[in-house]
Formats: C-alpha cells, structure tokens, sequence
C-alpha cells in the first residue's frame, strides 16, 4: 500500500542511519556530497534540457526528504512539499573566464535537517553548457546517477519515462517490517558466525605518522587486460567483482604479513527488480575477510570470496553497523568494484563529458574504487595523506595491478609475487653486501673440532652448577653421537632434545651432529600435549631428555671421534610458535649454518675473546647466536639458569660478574636491560622480535 508523501514520516533505512550517524560528526562540513560536472555540446538546448532535469526529479519522490525527528529524538524522513514547489534547475549565463573562478566554489555542504538535499545548475558560455549537479548520499547512490543521467538523456530526446513505482519511503518501511522477523536473528547470527572473532582490520602500515588528518586522492588507469579477466572469470564460474576483491584481499594479506586479510566492500544494495528504478541510498557495507590459506588456488580463494559476499548479501538486514558494534569490524579499508556504473551513456544529443572537481574525501583511511572507463579499468585511490605518502599510494596501486595480472598467470595463491624480473635484480643489487670466502666443505662441527684442538683445556660451557673444556665436550659428544648410531639413527634423522638449561645440551646437539642427524629443541617446560605433537610431527628416531643424556655421558661408552656431518646434512629444526596454527618445524641445513656463522663472526668482529651469554630458550632460533658462535671461534658461553634469566637484576649482577661481552634478547628485555641498568659493560646485545623503541643513553651496541 502507498504512504501518503506529505503527511507519514518513516524510519531511515539501515544504509541511510549509517550515513546519518556520520554526519551527525560532520556537521558544517562538505562529507556524503556527490557532485558530478558534465561538459555538454553548445548547442544543446539548455531550457529543454532543464525541463528534462525537474520531469526527472519529480519522477523520484525520495529526492524530496527531509530529516526530521520523532518524539524519542530518533532520525526519520519525509516527503517536503515546499522543496517540490521550488524551482529544480537553475539556469545562469556565463563568461568561460568567470566560470573557472567559481568553479572550485560550486561544492558546498548540506544540512540535511533543513537544506533541499540535491542541487542542479545549468552554466551556459559561448563555448558550451555544463551541468552541475550535487546530491547528498544519504538520498543517492551511484546506482541513482544511472538511473538520473539515462531519464534526464531519454526526456530531452523526447521519450516517455514513468514515474518511479518504489519509492524510497516503501523500501525503508519493507525494511523496518522485516527487521522485526526471524529473518533479522537469523542474518545476525551469520554475520556474529562468520566475522564477531575478526581481530583487527588489515590496515597497512604507511610511511607517515603526522598528527593532524588530511586526505588526497589518487587516479590512474591500470595496465591489465579486462578481457582476460572476464575470461578467465567465466571459465571459473565467477564474477568481477570477487576476482577483484580477492586480489585485493591478497595484497592486504602481503602488506600485513597476515594470511587473514580483514576489509570493507560495498554492494548496490537492490534486491530485485523493485527497486531497478528507484532513486536512494541503497549501498550496503559489507565486511569482507579473505583466509588465504598456504596452498589453496587462486580460483579456490576468488570463490571463497563469491561465496562469502553472496552470503553477506543475502543476509543484510544485519547492517555493518550493527556488526561494527558488537565486534571489533570497522570500515577504516575500504575495496570496492563498482565495474561500468560510473560509465556515462553515449549520447549524440548531448555529447556528455566529465570534467574533474576538487576531491570529496569520505572519510576511511584507505578508501579503494576500481571502476571502467571505456573497457579500460581506472583506480581511484582516497587516502589520509598524514599516514601515507603520495609514492607510497603509488606503489600499492601498482602492487595491485601486479597482482590482478598474476591471478591470470599462476595456479596457487602462494606463487603470486609482487615485483617483476626487473625490480628482483634491483632488490639483488641493493642487498648485496659484498663476497664473504669460507670453505663451503665444512660444517660447525668441523669448526669446532678445530677448536678442541687449539683451546682443548679451555672452559667452553657454564651452566649454573659446572663447566665443560672443549676436550671434555668433544668425548661428551662422542659418546652421545656413538649412542645414537647404535638406536639406528642415520644421517638425515631427527633427534629431540627435551632437555633444561645445562651444560649437557651442547653434548647432545653436537652429538647428533656427529651421528649425521639434526636436533630438535623441545622445551620441558611446554604442554605436554604440545610435547607430544613435536616428537610425533618431527619423526624423531631417540628423545634424549636431562636423565638420559648424563647417563650416557657418564658411562663407559665408546668416545672415540665420530663426525658423520656434510654440509648437506640436517643441524637442526625449530618449531615455530604455532601462532597462526600448529606449530611448523623449520629445518636448517649445516651449510646455511656455516654461512650463517661466517657473515657473524666477520661482521660481529668475534674472536676468541668473546664471553657470550645464552639467554633465549633453547626453543626459539635466537638462541642459535649465543650456542653455536662462541664454539666456532674457541670463546666460551654461559647458560643463564632460569631464575637469573627472568629477573633482570639477576642478569645484571652475571653479567658484571662473569665479565659477559655480548648477549641475544628480545626486544622487550633487551629495551628493559638497557633502560634499568644502561651502564651494563656488555659490548653488544642483539635484539629481535618485536617493535624496538627509544632506550636510555648507553656505551652499548645494539644489533
């Protein structure tokens, strides 16, 4: 049933409450404008065409709302028949000289609670007519332009157009009526299901961080061929707009270095045909979340992006509003696909051309439009110019490009990169830091052989309770090494070292080394479950833990020289946190071991001089500094115990102590030393982990 347009009030759709809400924060300002100016030919009729403009405006009731309020202060619309009484569409005559100077003054902000909510002028000069036209979101989508523009075009050509069926008052009213459904509750709990758990939105780092906000845009064409996008899109079963969202999503994923990448799209909004000649604010805002998963396909990832946007779809009656607020989901990135509809229609009559007006900026930090312009997709890129610079927007639109361009090229996600042959070999170029000659035959293990031969009385290892000489940790090796060869490990197995923090752990890594195996560092102290899934997942032939390993090198075992490593061999694998799911062993080779200890050593200026102190958990690949680099240069290590390691003036105190020249932390307590005790007589510390900050004064290195 139709409303009566001059008396009945409705409520906001969900679209237009969201756009209301914002300017609620904008007020004065020119936020949700859609200005559009059109370059037409001389010779069209310019009373003509404004009668075209007033029929097609008057064809479209919700053009005419003004906001208003109800008894409990909450925002409704209603049809003003003192802003149809007005006159639609100006007409002024103009010199082309006067027009430029007014030109950058023709944008001007709308009070939605009092101002007619579209503005038309018709600015005629001797060399042509232009149209301007300005009309609020909150009654206008890009959807309506097409609607608008094709009228307007089809009027003065002297065709019939009808009145609009569906006006935005019934839609807000439907819309109202089926929020109060189970409809409603079921489209919550899809969006809760599907996107309440997102962390955070993946907003890349810019280059900037200047405290007062500004925004600029940025426009360019892009170098990919639409065809073969189209293509390749029928071929899969999907659509543009997924395709294009993906990559997208990729490039967020790269940027932030989270296989999770969370963002915001738009859609028109329009259901079904009721509402194809409908001129509003349609435009829903849809969360968007692409996983791309290690090695799942392109085509797989574009749709399970078409599946989750057809999903957000179907259930929007749950607004992103809502979503926003009962998560922690913000449209902070915005991505949207908006394919021909900024195209405008090919018209002999009047010979449209837009012509460029100062940007409108609306708001997101990142705000994203991929659009065509004929058959040629245009980038339109808004952006807080106080965290990303001009040459950095520039870069990620040609990251993006890369991208869409990739999807083309490669089968699996994994394999699409973002730099070309060319800029590979500048990377190359500009990393290189010179030739570093070392014999690529041997491993630690031989270096450290060397080393027992020179500094065989030299204390080498300290735990809290003892020491070993290179002599007696080269026979304790030995003897861990012949052990392991006798339980069947060969060269190519793994061997887990549930082991503490003694001396003891250097005998058994060095020993599987000599057996041709690599170790594997479990922490005792991890869950026991987690326990199990390392020695399970790493197929590891013997787990030697503290009980074992002393009773081995306290026997009468063989301890005679064993090394059956090559540089071809495994050293060792960690374990990864398993932050990003189960934790992943990562194996190291004893030929990227040596190299490792050939550019530390050089560039760490290491001799035999160097007391070094081994503070990360044997666990974490930062421990790999402090146990394998002293070994390898006839110095010496020392284990922190665990109470020591957790009480920093414990640390300290060692640290004087036993003369200690350099060390490896993380950050925070790296940063935290420093801060608490900046006199530490350390020569280096190595850091790592984590964002490092300002610290206080010190004569300390710091890598």
């Amino acid at each position: 049933m139709k409303i009566n347009l001059s008396k009945n009030a409705v409520p906001l759709s969900q679209a237009q409450t969201a756009i209301f809400l914002s300017c609620e924060s904008k007020n004065g300002e020119i936020a949700f404008n859609n200005p559009i100016l059109l370059k037409l030919d001389k010779n069209v009729d310019e009373n003509k065409l404004a009668e075209a403009i007033s029929k097609t405006v008057n064809n479209h009731p919700g053009l005419f709302a003004t906001i208003t309020f109800d008894k409990d202060g909450l925002p409704k619309m209603i049809y003003s028949e003192e802003f149809a009484k007005k006159e639609i569409c100006e007409i002024k005559k103009i010199e082309e000289k006067d027009f430029k100077k007014i030109k950058e003054k023709l944008i001007e902000p709308f009070d939605i609670s009092k101002d007619r909510l579209f503005r038309f002028k018709l600015f005629k000069s001797q060399e042509c007519l232009r149209l301007f036209m300005d009309i609020h979101h909150i009654v206008f989508d890009g959807y309506s332009l097409k609607i608008l523009v094709n009228e307007i075009l089809d009027l003065y050509k002297g065709k019939e157009v009808k009145q609009e069926s569906y006006t935005a008052y019934d839609f807000a009213l439907d819309e109202a009526k089926k929020r109060e459904g189970k409809n409603y509750q079921n489209a919550k709990n899809w969006y809760l299901e599907k996107f309440a758990d997102v962390e955070e939105v993946s907003l890349p780092q810019g280059d900037k961080k200047d405290s007062e906000v500004d925004f600029k845009e940025y426009q360019t064409s892009l170098d990919v061929d639409f065809k073969s996008i189209q293509e390749y899109c029928h071929k899969n079963q999907i659509n543009e707009n997924a395709y294009t969202t993906a990559a997208f999503g990729t490039l967020l994923s790269i940027y932030t270095m989270n296989r999770k990448a969370a963002f915001a799209t738009v859609y028109n909004g329009r259901h079904d045909k009721t509402t194809q000649n409908t001129i509003s604010m349609f435009v829903r805002t849809l969360p968007v979340l692409c996983q791309n998963e290690e090695n799942i396909k392109v085509s797989e990832c574009v749709k399970k992006v078409k599946d989750l946007l057809l999903g957000a779809m179907v259930n929007d009656l749950f607004s992103f509003t809502e979503l926003a607020s009962s998560s922690g989901y913000t449209s902070e990135i915005l991505f949207a696909y908006q394919g021909d509809l900024f195209e405008l229609p090919d018209s002999k009559e009047l010979k449209m051309v837009r012509e460029p007006l100062p940007f409108n900026a609306t708001g997101e930090k990142l705000a994203t439009q991929l659009y065509l312009e004929n058959n040629k997709l245009m980038l339109d890129i808004q952006y807080q110019s106080n965290l990303y610079s001009e040459a950095w927007i520039k870069d990620f639109a040609n990251r993006y490009q890369k991208i869409l361009s990739e999807f083309l090229k490669v089968k699996n996600l994994k394999d699409v990169s973002l730099i070309d042959e060319k800029e590979t070999q500048e990377i190359i170029k500009a990393s290189y830091g010179g030739d570093l000659p070392y014999d690529k035959k041997l491993t630690f293990v031989d270096l450290f052989l060397k080393q027992v031969k020179a500094h065989k009385n030299k204390e080498v290892v300290f735990d809290s309770k003892s020491s070993y000489t290179y002599e007696e940790l080269d026979k304790a090796s030995n003897k861990v090494a012949h052990y392991l060869v006798s339980h069947k490990v060969k060269q190519g197995d793994f061997v887990v070292l549930k082991v503490n923090r003694i001396k003891e752990f250097f005998a058994g890594f060095i020993g599987a080394q000599k057996a041709g195996a690599g170790y594997v560092p479990v922490d005792p102290a991890y869950p026991e479950d987690r326990v199990e899934y390392m020695i399970s997942d790493s197929e590891a032939k013997v787990t030697l833990d503290d009980d074992l390993l002393r009773k081995i090198i306290d026997s009468e075992k063989d301890d005679s020289p064993i090394n059956l490593a090559t540089p071809t061999t495994h050293a060792y694998m960690i374990y990864t946190s398993g932050s990003t799911g189960k934790p992943k062993g990562v194996v190291i080779n004893h030929s990227a071991l040596f190299n490792f200890l050939a550019w530390q050593i050089k560039d760490f200026d290491l001799d035999e001089n160097a007391i070094h102190a081994e503070h990360a958990s044997f666990s974490f690949d930062a421990s790999v500094i402090d146990i394998y680099t002293p070994l390898a240069i006839g110095a010496s290590v020392h284990l922190f115990d665990e109470v020591v390691r957790k009480d920093l003036d414990l640390t300290y105190q060692y640290i004087v102590e036993h003369k200690i020249t350099n060390t490896c932390m993380s950050t925070q307590i790296g940063m935290s030393m420093i801060n608490l005790h900046p006199d530490v007589p350390l020569k280096f510390i190595v850091i790592g982990g984590e964002k490092f900050l300002q610290v206080a004064k010190t004569k300390v290195k710091i890598y």
